[in-house]
């Protein structure tokens, strides 16, 4: 190749990796959503909006490994106070390490420290316009500090928080002041839970959701808190329906259902005919079985097995989850339900009938190491059908045994917990 030739072809690769990358700093918001299956999954993709430069992160200071495990974490878009149209797109990650913090935090408070505000959990508005029922702010890159702090008086502690928005990621991390709160502080009340007297500070999972008091028409927070489950917005909050277990029942199979943080419950969403995501008005709720957190690998647990992981119930029928998911409706506290179980291994193994993956959202295999997952629910009317599986490790995180929703840009499906990874249920379109 003639010298002249090779500086023209050097320039003209320059020139097109400069283009790329001022595309890649200049992504619109909706394509900064669009990009991601989940809040949490490969990285947290932000955009800033003033300079429109976008960023991303593999961890976040306040959650750290935990920040892309979304057992740990929430992502939703809110809904309007009617629950007739969607907002925007928020997530909330719990720090890690969250029970250490808060005992850190009585710590300060019995020693009357000045700077005895500890951040609990780090919110980030992806797509604006903020969300004032919460002092969420979609200003520079949407970061938001939820702090929580101790008042004691006599004998009796209260919790209390407030919503900070910051221009940095990272400054969640310095504990604060209460008596001298920034100008843009949004006070917020807690409500520690404590449903059943034989709980204890390990069946308060370290992780944090978002609820909805229907009475108002917001969001509010839910998160782990030691001895507790905090509830966390604005006064008066009217909490989210709480389902007790039969007391007879061994404290495991207890907790999943008289805790929040074990189990998922949101509205789900469907398309309303064209293309534009709405809230269905119908309850789909997500319980993992009791003894999802003993089930490994490495113990051939899910190797040409079925175990099962989890129960699904929908407050009603809805057509979209019934043919995506063979999901119908059942009663939370009782059943029927949907039962749901994982088997690792091919077709052959898990004895699956033939099935289209092409159908599937994705292919059933771990995307790290090939693995086939699988996943069959039986309907709560006895029909069973099955779904391909993709399986996201996540190495040496110790994750709860827990299930989430999972919101995407169509509707909803599920993240499960499997061993050190989590398991995205999909479903057919």
């Amino acid at each position: 190749m003639a010298p002249v030739t090779q500086f023209r072809w050097f320039f003209a690769v320059v020139a097109g990796l400069l283009a790329v990358l001022l595309i890649v700093k200049r992504w619109p918001v909706d394509h900064v959503v669009n990009y991601r299956p989940e809040c949490p999954v490969d990285s947290v993709v932000v955009q800033d909006t003033e300079t429109r430069a976008v960023t991303s992160f593999k961890q976040l200071s306040t959650s750290g490994h935990q920040t892309l495990v979304p057992e740990f974490n929430d992502c939703q878009r809110f809904s309007d106070s009617a629950g007739t149209s969607y907002g925007p797109l928020v997530g909330i990650f719990a720090r890690q390490s969250l029970n250490e913090q808060i005992a850190r935090m009585y710590q300060l408070a019995y020693k009357n420290e000045e700077k005895r505000a500890v951040s609990v959990a780090e919110i980030v508005d992806f797509d604006g316009p903020g969300y004032s029922q919460l002092g969420i702010s979609r200003q520079g890159y949407g970061f938001n500090c939820l702090y929580m702090w101790i008042s004691i008086e006599g004998s009796d502690t209260t919790r209390n928080a407030y919503m900070q928005p910051v221009r940095a990621e990272g400054a969640c991390n310095v504990d604060r002041s209460p008596n001298r709160l920034p100008a843009n502080a949004h006070p917020l009340k807690v409500y520690p839970r404590t449903p059943d007297a034989a709980l204890t500070g390990n069946d308060y999972p370290e992780v944090a959701r978002w609820d909805w008091d229907r009475a108002a028409g917001v969001e509010y927070i839910s998160i782990g808190c030691l001895s507790a489950w905090c509830e966390i917005g604005a006064a008066p909050l009217t909490e989210s329906p709480r389902y007790t277990a039969d007391p007879a029942l061994p404290k495991a199979e207890r907790r999943v259902l008289a805790v929040k943080g074990w189990y998922d419950e949101e509205v789900l969403a469907i398309d309303n005919g064209g293309g534009t995501l709405v809230p269905s008005h119908v309850t789909g709720t997500l319980i993992p079985d009791a003894k999802l957190g003993d089930l490994h690998i490495n113990n051939g647990d899910f190797h040409a097995k079925w175990p099962t992981v989890a129960r699904a119930v929908l407050s009603a029928s809805l057509t979209k989850y019934v043919h995506k998911l063979n999901l119908q409706p059942g009663v939370v506290a009782g059943g029927p339900y949907n039962v749901i179980a994982l088997c690792e291994g091919d077709a052959v193994a898990c004895s699956v009938p033939k099935i289209d993956e092409t159908a599937c959202t994705a292919k059933s295999s771990d995307p790290w190491f090939g693995h086939p997952w699988y996943a069959r629910i039986i309907s709560a009317t006895g029909d069973t059908a099955y779904r391909c599986v993709i399986r996201r490790p996540h190495d040496h995180v110790n994750i709860p045994g827990m299930v989430r929703w999972r919101w995407n840009n169509k509707d909803q499906i599920g993240w499960i917990k499997c061993d050190a990874g989590c398991c995205e249920v999909t479903g057919l379109h």
